[in-house]
């Protein structure tokens, strides 16, 4: 007998109830051509809008807080939980007060809950009642208190309306003096270095420098040895501490040597809250040599891993050097090209965009932005672009660099792959659109553009909305292209129109009104489309609504509208026109009409009325070298017998 093949079964991996659907994931790719996920995949419920968008989250958001206000106000009406499984979210929540009786186990639920105030009234509780409390819970409570400074946690859920605000910021909360947080770290007998750390990452994270580096130097004096989280804490408030970019930097080393002294490996936490620190240097080349050597004690000797947050300080750092040497940004894209980023910082979420901010207003170089972008859309990352506002920001300038470096067709198939369900370009957007339209004499794509704006409700827009008219006021050889040029201006007006009105019942305090430009711009199309009697009612309106439409329609338009009136026997809006540039004082377009009553075959007392509405003809010739002569010439010396 041979012998047998030994089969080595391997070992189990331990798999998650998810694990299959992120491999599948893997495999099929970001769908494009979907909503987000944020919104409902229904094409009559999803937001085509960035207005509907934002008031589909914050409606969404807003139901959401009701919920939470019925459920935490009236916790009774929540007891019977018959859900499986159970959702500690949507259990019952006991509401504690100072008649409560609590034990030991209820204020380890409290703490594992978050309940910061429901923990600190059972702990005064059990210590009224005169009840043990282990070493261990206390610590954690410690924690706890130090961490949101004896403030409940914010709620997480509810950030939608921060991220619509464009709200980045986290609300500076000052330390709460000898508070409870204090005062328990007081009644502690045995003070431990875990106990120093945690309230020393309180008193850092909370605006109180001194105090945590206070407590800082008590621990190193007392030789207790301090964690990694804490000398990070102690770094990110150097400059609190410390006022010179010398001082701060010794401070720094201080710290260091201080870590590798208590045998502490610094982290990526580390490295990221020295190079922050460097961001504030004012010296450019002096940050740039600290940020080196940092980068080569933490990455090349101690092998730590950077994050995005770390690439992101270094961008802030080198790209004040106004030197022509190469940018940093190139070096970063060949270290981290094709790699697959989980976030580990918070500012991870800051290096897209500012990444390609670089491509666009620095550097614009649509080489390296493709190479961003490509990084962006490699596996998960596109999900550290951080909040909407932020990801609109990227993909806006990253539309704007394609707009100025690309072709036309190249820009139109990111176009068609993005909008509208991942970006909805803003105003500013389509303006480069409508120039890279006129540029290379793509009119085909007027119509894809033209429903793009109704959708996203931008045809109020009426700067907007003024260059897409003066984009489609020129003259082509197509009759049915300047028939549908003449149908968009029909029904943009009617939308215009539409919105005034509400505006105007709903008393708002800012009305966007039609412009002269605006209307000028119309009556040339329906011109170009032979079409008079549109072109008529449109300066009809511009008359009628004279008080409110700010600018004027140009004194070539009004002519020419008047002379097809009176080509086409339409006197009486001829006549009315004339009057309009009189009004106007626009004496070049009543020339021009003159002209044409005066050359033109008509009768006789429809043109002595027309060349009387024009009124008289005035000439005034006048020699410009004379007219300077005189306005220039200096004044002749006064007659000696003169002077008084």
């Amino acid at each position: 007998h041979q012998n047998a093949e030994v089969i080595q079964i391997p070992k189990r991996i331990e798999r998650g109830p998810t694990d299959i659907l992120k491999a599948l994931a893997e495999v099929t790719g970001k769908d494009f051509s979907g909503p987000d996920y944020r919104y409902i995949d229904d094409p009559f419920l999803t937001p085509l809008s960035n207005h509907q968008k934002r008031l589909f989250s914050l409606s969404r958001e807003s139901g959401r807080r009701a919920a939470n206000y019925v459920f935490e106000e009236f916790p009774e009406l929540f007891y019977r939980d018959v859900s499986e499984p159970k959702v500690e979210a949507f259990t019952y929540k006991e509401v504690y007060d100072e008649s409560t009786e609590v034990d030991e186990t209820d204020l380890k639920k409290c703490i594992a809950r978050k309940e910061v105030k429901h923990s600190i009234t059972c702990y005064k509780n059990m210590t009224t009642a005169e009840k043990t409390i282990s070493a261990e819970t206390l610590q954690k409570l410690l924690e706890l208190v130090s961490f949101y400074n004896c403030e409940e946690p914010p709620d997480l859920e509810f950030i939608v309306e921060k991220a619509f605000n464009n709200d980045t910021t986290t609300p500076r909360v000052l330390w709460k003096d000898n508070g409870f947080a204090e005062q328990l770290f007081e009644s502690m007998d045995e003070k431990t270095s875990e106990i120093y750390c945690a309230l020393i990452q309180g008193l850092a994270k909370h605006s109180a420098p001194q105090k945590a580096y206070q407590c800082y130097q008590e621990m190193i004096e007392k030789g207790f040895k301090l964690n990694t989280e804490t000398f990070n804490s102690i770094l990110r408030v150097t400059p609190l501490l410390r006022e010179s970019t010398e001082t701060r930097w010794l401070f720094i080393e201080e710290v260091l040597n201080s870590m590798k002294a208590n045998a502490i490996k610094p982290n990526l936490q580390t490295l990221n809250s020295i190079l922050e620190v460097v961001t504030r240097f004012g010296s450019t080349r002096y940050a740039q040599n600290l940020a080196k050597k940092t980068l080569v004690e933490m990455i090349t000797i101690l092998g730590i891993e950077p994050s995005l947050a770390t690439y992101y300080h270094l961008l802030n750092i080198f790209d004040r050097d106004k030197s022509p040497n190469r940018h940093i940004l190139y070096d970063i894209m060949d270290r981290i090209e094709n790699k697959k980023f989980i976030i580990q910082d918070t500012k991870d979420v800051n290096f897209f965009t500012r990444a390609m901010n670089v491509c666009q207003y620095k550097l614009m170089d649509i080489s390296l932005a493709y190479r961003v972008h490509d990084l962006v859309s490699n596996g998960n990352n596109a999900k550290l672009l951080g909040n909407i506002l932020s990801e609109s920001n990227y993909h806006q300038m990253l539309f704007r660099l394609l707009s100025t470096s690309e072709d036309i067709k190249v820009f139109m198939q990111y176009y068609e792959k993005y909008v509208p369900n991942v970006y909805i370009p803003e105003p500013l957007v389509f303006g480069d659109i409508f120039r890279m339209i006129e540029l290379f004499d793509a009119f085909d794509y007027l119509p894809t553009i033209w429903e793009d704006l109704k959708r996203f409700e931008y045809i109020s827009q009426i700067k907007l909305m003024e260059d897409y008219f003066y984009l489609i006021s020129k003259p082509v050889a197509d009759t049915q292209i300047q028939e549908r040029h003449k149908h968009m201006v029909i029904e943009g007006l009617q939308i215009i129109k539409d919105r005034v009105e509400n505006q105007e019942k709903h008393d708002h305090v800012v009305i966007n009104y039609p412009t002269g430009v605006l209307l000028g711009f119309a009556i040339d199309i329906c011109l170009n489309a032979n079409d008079v009697d549109n072109a008529i009612i449109i300066m009809q309106n511009m008359i009628k609504d004279g008080q409110k439409i700010t600018g004027n329609a140009s004194p070539n338009t009004l002519s020419r509208l008047c002379i097809n009136a009176i080509d086409s026997k339409k006197y009486s809006s001829a006549k009315q026109c004339i009057e309009f540039c009189v009004e106007l004082a626009m004496s070049e377009a009543v020339s021009d009409i003159r002209q044409h009553v005066q050359q033109s075959d008509l009768d006789p007392k429809i043109k002595a009325l027309l060349e009387e509405t024009c009124g008289p003809e005035v000439i005034i010739e006048v020699d410009i070298e004379d007219a300077f002569r005189d306005a220039f010439k200096e004044p002749e010396p006064m007659d000696e017998n003169n002077k008084q």
